[in-house]
């Protein structure tokens, strides 16, 4: 067996299943309240968990020396970039009903919608050059 295989599959499955989850839980109508500001806030938190567990990859390959680790940094940082941009579809096209105007306003007014912005610019490039080329 590929001793890659298991990390794979892990890494595949820290993004496929918290996303069948937030899709399974809007079907079923179980968002609470307020489901905007929920699926904003989950997708918030799994963009943070998987970028978390992406820089992880160095150095669990340097305390382990195996070289699985840095083979699935690649996908598991595509996946983060994946939910980060999902978070803010749904801000802007739920919360903002996709008003640049406001967009701009907020990006002024609030200081953690400017963070939050700045960091899907910085991670931009590094999803665009993500390839396996």
């Amino acid at each position: 067996m590929n001793p890659l295989l298991p990390w794979r599959v892990a890494a595949w499955a820290l993004g496929v299943v918290p996303l069948a989850l937030a899709v399974k839980w809007t079907l079923e109508s179980r968002l609470g309240p307020n489901p905007v500001e929920f699926l904003e806030h989950y997708t918030g938190d799994w963009t943070l968990r998987l970028l978390l567990t992406t820089l992880a990859m160095t150095p669990l390959r340097k305390l382990t020396r195996m070289s699985e680790p840095i083979r699935v940094r690649r996908l598991l940082g595509l996946w983060s970039f994946a939910f980060l941009c999902l978070h803010f579809s749904i801000y802007l096209g739920f919360d903002l009903g996709l008003s640049v105007v406001q967009l701009g306003a907020d990006l002024v007014r609030r200081t953690y919608i400017t963070l939050g912005f700045m960091a899907w610019l910085m991670f931009l490039p590094l999803a665009i050059t993500s390839t396996s080329a």
